[in-house]
C-alpha cells in the first residue's frame, strides 16, 4: 500500500450489483479507465473514484476502484508514482 487507507474493511471481491456505481458499470462495459464525473460524497468528504477495469487475455473480467479522499493534498511517493505509471503501461 502506497497511500492512506480509505476503508476500513478489505473490499477485494467484494461485488457490487449493476447499477448501483455507475463508473464502475462503464469501465465494465466499455473496456476503458473511467474518471469522468464529479466526486462522490462519502459521510462529508468528497472522493474522486477512477474505476480500472482488469483483463486477461483481451476479455474483461472485472473492475478496480481506486478511490481517493480530496480533503487531504499530498504529494505521491516515488514508489507510488512507479505503480502508477506501471499500471498505466499495462
Amino acid at each position: 500500500n502506497t497511500g492512506p487507507t480509505s476503508y476500513q474493511d478489505d473490499m477485494v471481491g467484494h461485488l457490487v450489483p449493476r447499477g448501483r456505481r455507475p463508473l464502475l458499470d462503464a469501465a465494465l462495459d466499455e473496456g476503458r479507465i473511467v474518471r469522468e464525473g464529479d466526486p462522490e460524497w462519502r459521510e462529508e468528504v468528497p472522493v474522486r473514484v477512477e474505476s480500472i477495469p482488469v483483463r486477461r487475455d483481451g476479455r474483461v473480467l472485472g473492475v478496480i476502484a481506486r478511490n481517493t479522499n480530496l480533503l487531504t493534498v499530498r504529494t505521491p511517493s516515488r514508489l507510488e508514482l512507479t505503480y502508477l505509471q506501471s499500471a498505466s503501461d499495462l
